[in-house]
């Protein structure tokens, strides 16, 4: 059986429908009242309070069958087929014989002092709609609580409702509704087959059956008519004269207590309590059963929703860290996922830069790493860079996809036509073996027998040796470069003497070549024609030309000591020792005169007796031109002695003052003990 709701403040009807048999109805109608008012259908509505309203219990619509019936010879017959055999067909007793209904006193809720009024029969078995079986009268039930029942029976066939359906009388209810009273008021009959039913002429339950409350509403005049006495509401008299009692705080959010208005809020803020409003305004939060839903919904492999523990805390539900999640693959730079424990599935990606793959470290790769994204790098070089594959005698290697490789064989020749070159991968050197017969001498190739280009009196002898000149024998012929000398021979030490022409040097454009040291030379036969003057000394006759390229950027100091004489007869003014020193001048040029050169220094008699000596700064590698003549018509043998200052000159390289030797760290420069060889150091010198 299904039921409608019961309204306690509006128009509704609480009723029950059965799903088999015959049925009927019973309800509440609206007869009048004692003052102005309206029905419509089931509903009476009071222009005021202080009324009586009188309802009638009503019984209508069944769906009655045939009274069943026996004939004379005793079968069954129907009294409205009157069908017997023999005889006529005797009626039983009725359809309808019994009802009852009880009145739901909660509809009353609203109404100041519900009363039902008299008469104590309530029961009005003068109604001309009122069937009874023969019963003088039907006593009234206890008006002592707010419920009443009713009950009658109805005739036999001959007195039953006619089967038209009309509704029947079953009873009348005076209610009073006191003064002040406003509002919308229900009167229900209770929906219970043990409270509400009717029952055929055999005690049978008729079903389904209806039941239909009644309505009454008073009309407001004022919004003070329309008090509800609740606090929590706003009262309202609305145009149609109709109450409306509006929440008048916001029931979503609080709990507002009736009697004095104060609200509560109703939210604790914890998912995982429930938040009931008591109709004290009053609000309770019991704790939700473990494994409700709370907190963060979203459910995924490291975060499953949130969910009630039982005791109030919203669980988080994080899968531990470790966790596996998203993507299982596994490599060097992209490991498994797996569950930080905050809720979020990490990708456990190696950095950029970690190593991975091929760890080889060459010329053509570096180390693989990572990328940063899951991906491993090779780092190979670009093809064709050059590379080193470690093979000496392999060259011109390049890259290729990261390895070093191709190339052509190195190249040993060392430009020499005297040596077979070859590579030797083992000892990874070029070999350059001298060929039989042949010298190599400061690289360059001498066949046997071949003299030093620089020094007759040398020569390539393999037999003593191949990587330096050999001794000439004395007495072979050779050259020693001076023009101004003939007979030119080796002295078995490796020196070429020849016999000096004193008139080789005449002229300043055949000049002598000299070095530093002692240089020689002759003016006794030079030509009376000269080709220069001094500016120190005009009376300068007889002279001879050398020429010097200096070593140094420095000062070089030139001396005409150790010069002498032929003779005394050749020097009228010597002494009897039969010797004397020449009288000599001095100068220097930067070319010859007769090409423009100009005169560089001069010096007469500035050194011992009667001798010259200067000092001149000269650029090195730049060649000078220097005259040595004599005073009027002295002749004899010249000495020309070239010394630097504060300079050595030592196999041909300048020296600074003090600069140590390279081969000998006891010796060093120093111009005080010779300017053209390597002089000791002090003893007890670091």
């Amino acid at each position: 059986m299904t039921a409608t709701r019961r309204c306690l403040l509006s128009a509704c009807v609480l009723g029950a429908v059965a799903t088999t048999g015959h049925g009927a109805e019973i309800f509440l109608e609206p007869i009048g009242a004692s003052g102005s008012h309206t029905i419509v259908g089931n509903q009476i509505i009071l222009d005021g309070a202080g009324q009586t309203v009188t309802l009638e219990i009503r019984v209508d619509n069944w769906d009655p069958v045939p009274d069943i019936g026996v004939c004379s010879d005793l079968t069954i017959c129907s009294i409205s087929a009157q069908d017997c055999t023999f005889g006529t067909c005797v009626g039983s007793d009725g359809l309808l014989n019994t009802y009852q209904a009880r009145i739901d006193g909660s509809g009353y809720a609203g109404i100041l002092s519900p009363v039902l009024l008299p008469p104590t029969e309530l029961i009005d078995t003068s109604n001309p709609e009122f069937v009874f079986l023969g019963l003088a009268s039907i006593p009234a039930v206890d008006t002592s609580t707010i419920n009443w029942a009713y009950g009658a029976l109805v005739l036999f066939a001959n007195d039953s409702p006619p089967y038209g359906g009309l509704d029947k009388y079953g009873g009348t209810l005076v209610i009073d509704v006191p003064a002040g009273t406003v509002g919308t008021f229900a009167i229900d009959l209770i929906d219970d087959l043990n409270e509400s039913f009717l029952s055929d002429s055999e005690a049978i339950t008729i079903v389904p059956i209806n039941l239909t409350g009644a309505v009454i509403s008073v009309a407001c005049q004022t919004n003070v008519d329309c008090d509800d006495g609740d606090a929590c509401t706003t009262d309202i008299c609305e145009l149609d004269n109709t109450c409306t009692n509006v929440p008048n705080y916001d029931q979503a959010t609080f709990c507002c207590d009736p009697v004095n208005g104060a609200l509560t809020a109703i939210d604790d803020g914890n998912d995982c309590t429930d938040d009931v409003c008591n109709p004290d305004g009053t609000v309770d939060h019991p704790f939700l059963t473990a494994g409700s839903l709370c907190g963060d919904p979203a459910n995924s492999q490291c975060d499953n929703p949130d969910t009630c523990d039982g005791a109030g805390t919203c669980l988080t539900n994080l899968e531990p860290a470790g966790t596996a999640c998203g993507d299982a693959a596994e490599s060097e730079c992209d490991h498994a996922d797996t569950c930080d424990g905050t809720g979020a599935c990490a990708t456990n990606i190696e950095p950029s830069g970690t190593a991975c793959g091929d760890p080889s470290d060459t010329d053509c790769t570096d180390p693989d790493s990572c990328d940063g994204v899951g991906g491993c790098l090779n780092h190979d070089l670009p093809d064709g860079v050059a590379c080193d594959d470690l093979l000496f005698c392999n060259v011109g290697e390049t890259c290729t996809a990261g390895a070093c490789g191709g190339g052509g064989q190195l190249d040993c020749d060392d430009g020499l036509t005297c040596t077979d070159d070859s590579c030797n991968e083992g000892a990874a050197t070029c070999d350059n073996v001298l060929v039989a017969g042949f010298c190599l001498i400061d690289g360059v190739c001498y066949g046997e027998g071949a003299l030093d280009p620089a020094n007759d009196c040398q020569v390539c002898d393999t037999a003593a040796a191949t990587d330096v000149w050999s001794l000439v024998l004395a007495g072979e012929m050779c050259d020693d470069g001076n023009p101004c000398t003939t007979g030119d021979v080796c002295d078995g030490a490796g020196l070429c003497e020849g016999t000096v022409d004193p008139n080789c040097n005449d002229t300043c454009g055949d000049a002598v070549e000299v070095f530093e040291g002692v240089n020689t030379g002759n003016n006794s036969s030079s030509s009376p024609v000269d080709d220069g003057e001094a500016s120190c000394q005009i009376d300068s006759n007889n002279d001879v030309w050398f020429r010097y390229t200096a070593t140094c950027d420095g000062v070089v100091h030139f001396t005409t000591t150790g010069s002498q004489f032929r003779s005394a007869s050749d020097a009228p003014d010597c002494q009897d020792t039969g010797t004397c020193t020449n009288d000599t001048v001095l100068n220097i040029f930067d070319l010859c005169p007769a090409d423009g050169g100009g005169e560089l220094a001069c010096d007469d008699d500035g050194g011992p007796g009667l001798l010259s000596a200067l000092e001149i700064f000269l650029t090195s590698g730049q060649e000078y031109l220097i005259r040595v003549a004599g005073f009027e018509d002295a002749v004899g043998d010249i000495v020309l002695n070239v010394v630097p200052v504060n300079d050595c000159v030592i196999d041909g390289v300048c020296y600074a003052e003090d600069a140590v030797n390279p081969a000998n760290e006891c010796e060093s420069c120093r111009p005080d003990i010779s300017a053209l060889a390597w002089s000791s150091r002090l003893s007890g010198t670091a």
